[in-house]
């Protein structure tokens, strides 16, 4: 099977073997059944619906009824074994160092073995109460999983109504768009099937077009065109030819080194959800990586943003967008905002820890004045939030700004799961740079408990320098968090 695969390969899944880790692939070629194969559609499809919570709710109710059965069980096996005179009483016995026979008959599962044996008074006075609390558990989690699945409806009906109004929306865009009740649609949610299109006009205009669609489509060409001189280099086994093609050409052997650091990060890129770790996706999203490395190095708004921090964003936006165009223009002009951009485009001397001492370090005084109000601002709500972590950070010297551009900047895609940042985004579109602090406000209160520690521990935490791995932070269901951002500026 795997070897018919082999020879059937696309250009597309030969440039993922060529960087993918060793490991993956085995186990992607392992999977001989359509179905159980990571790129088969209808499993991907599946595990998209699965409803998790419905599962666990069924599977504790299941193991709360096997243990209404052992206390019974153990009962009867206690009673049992003084008759049978088993092993394990021995072995109970000579561990109590009793030696007397009759004392075995006394051992029972309902009490430590170092204490008298109850009456049968007690037995079952004890067995009834543990029934009664098994049975109070099952019918609390029956009523948790009634609650869920009509909350569960009531979501559904929702979301086919806002459906209906984005329709409506869409045709007319302009006029309807600027309504109070289509703010209301944005903080619910945006349907799947329109959000690409409303992500493209919000992004996407005349005023704030960075480079030409030629410019982009060639950047995208090039990029093919280096990803595929990569994969050959790569593939080549005669080192010597190898050798002497990497002096003759070092800027291949740059290329390679920055396609190989892409590669391996994408492996933690949303690792659950089996999307951007191997064939079609995994070439585009490293497609486009190359042509903004060539697009930033053109234009002085974009030339120090690090590309690696930004790579989950990347896959983001081609998870969303249906083209490689569409998702570079869209990723340009989402760097071109005025957070993101000052943020991502400024290094530790820009972003001191004591910022009225070191204004005069700024490139301008414009962008000082700018981070002294977003400072400002986010340290006095901060204060007003939580102030015993607005202490904790004063002392430990934890700069807010450098919690600001690792968490907002990259609009929280290597913090949070990749539903919550989906939601985020969609408001953010809308709501501009002021949603960034209002949500990492939110994000700062939810996980407060965990921020007590150093300086470094709290940077590594949030991930403020860029460290891509597998694990987010939890904040827990998607519509709750959503509710903290909106909730987290309110007047009380």
């Amino acid at each position: 099977g795997s070897a018919g695969r082999a020879g059937s390969s696309s250009p597309a899944t030969i440039r993922w073997s060529s960087y993918c880790c060793a490991a993956v692939i085995a186990l992607f070629s392992c999977a001989d059944d359509e179905y159980l194969n990571p790129l088969s559609a209808d499993a991907r499809l599946l595990l998209e619906n699965k409803d998790y919570k419905l599962e666990e709710a069924l599977q504790r109710m299941s193991m709360l009824r096997n243990m209404s059965h052992l206390c019974t069980k153990n009962s009867l096996t206690a009673n049992n074994t003084g008759n049978r005179n088993s092993d394990s009483n021995v072995s109970l016995a000579s561990t109590l160092s009793v030696k007397s026979e009759p004392r075995s008959q006394y051992l029972s599962s309902t009490r430590p073995v170092n204490l008298p044996p109850k009456t049968k008074y007690e037995v079952s006075k004890h067995e009834k109460d543990y029934q009664n609390i098994l049975e109070a558990e099952i019918y609390n989690e029956k009523e948790k999983l009634r609650d869920y699945q009509v909350k569960k409806k009531l979501l559904i009906a929702q979301a086919a109504k806002d459906e209906k109004l984005w329709s409506k929306v869409i045709n007319n865009y302009d006029v309807l768009i600027k309504l109070p009740q289509t703010r209301e649609l944005w903080w619910r949610n945006l349907p799947d099937k329109y959000r690409g299109n409303i992500w493209k006009k919000q992004l996407i205009s005349k005023k704030n077009v960075v480079f030409g669609n030629s410019v982009l489509k060639k950047a995208l060409s090039d990029a093919s065109s280096t990803l595929n001189q990569a994969c050959n280099f790569k593939s080549t086994k005669d080192e010597l030819a190898k050798r002497q093609k990497g002096k003759v050409n070092p800027d291949l052997l740059e290329d390679v080194r920055f396609i190989e650091e892409c590669a391996d990060k994408l492996q933690y890129s949303f690792p659950e959800m089996k999307y951007f770790q191997y064939g079609e996706n995994f070439d585009a999203v490293l497609q486009i990586l190359i042509a903004i490395r060539a697009l930033k190095n053109e234009n002085k708004n974009l030339e120090s943003i690090d590309i690696m921090k930004t790579i989950n964003l990347v896959c983001i936006l081609t998870y969303v967008f249906d083209d490689h165009l569409t998702t570079l223009s869209c990723f340009i002009s989402l760097l071109s905002k005025k957070l993101p951009n000052f943020m991502l485009c400024s290094d530790e001397i820009q972003i001191p820890s004591d910022l009225l001492k070191d204004l005069e370090i700024q490139k301008s005084k414009t962008q000082s004045t700018y981070f002294g109000d977003i400072k400002d601002q986010f340290d006095k709500y901060l204060l007003q939030l939580t102030p015993r972590l607005y202490n904790h950070f004063i002392q430990r010297d934890i700069n807010s700004l450098k919690i600001i551009q690792g968490l907002a900047c990259s609009i929280f895609s290597n913090q949070l799961p990749f539903d919550v940042v989906l939601r985020v985004m969609d408001i953010y579109f809308f709501e501009g740079d002021i949603l960034l602090l209002r949500a990492s406000l939110a994000l700062l209160k939810k996980i407060s408990f965990k921020l007590y520690g150093s300086k470094e521990e709290v940077y590594n935490l949030l991930k403020v320098d860029g460290l891509i791995n597998s694990s987010y932070l939890e904040v827990g269901e998607v519509d709750e968090f959503i509710k903290d951002i909106r909730d987290v500026l309110k007047k009380n």
